[in-house]
């Protein structure tokens, strides 16, 4: 709630560190997470909305009852995120080249689409971080998760699903290229 005071007041900065707080305190719901990651989306930080929208993934498993999840990588790599990002703004642009190198080793079946199960709704939310998380893998030649996450899009009516129909096509050339 104050992270969204913050961002109608147009203190960005503020928002940020309110959700990052939000985040290593155990965002049961994903609200702060999800925020946070659309946060670093827009400022172009990548790796570290794809580790927020991951997280979120995660949380939105547990709190439906899907596939249960102990303790992740991901747990440990968002709270350390959000405890470097609160110690200095500075170090964002080192964190983000720390985050690449920790989010590309991490690309495998341990992502949370892996674990969404079919049963559980794709809400509003899941539909942007699955969208985004597409693009992102993709966009790193991570084909097959980029694929897993697009395909999943196919059932969520809209926009996302027309973008993940396109992403799709371009997935198959690109995979097929490679052969």
């Amino acid at each position: 709630a104050v992270g969204n005071c913050y961002q109608g007041l147009g203190r960005r900065g503020e928002a940020v560190r309110t959700y990052e707080r939000a985040v290593s305190n155990y965002d049961r719901e994903g609200v702060a997470t999800s925020r946070l990651a659309e946060l670093y989306r827009e400022d172009g930080m990548d790796d570290l909305a794809a580790r927020c929208y991951r997280r979120h993934l995660e949380l939105k498993i547990r709190q439906l009852g899907g596939v249960g999840i102990v303790a992740t990588q991901t747990d440990v790599d968002v709270g350390s995120t959000v405890a470097l990002t609160l110690a200095s703004n500075d170090k964002r642009d080192e964190l983000s080249d720390t985050a690449q190198t920790n989010t590309t080793a991490s690309a495998s079946n341990s992502d949370p689409i892996h674990q969404y199960p079919e049963s559980l709704p794709i809400e509003a939310p899941e539909a942007e971080a699955m969208l985004f998380l597409a693009t992102y893998h993709r966009n790193r030649s991570h084909y097959d998760l980029a694929y897993a996450y697009a395909s999943r899009l196919l059932e969520y009516p809209g926009r996302e699903k027309e973008e993940a129909k396109a992403l799709l096509r371009e997935i198959r050339s690109r995979m097929g290229a490679g052969k």
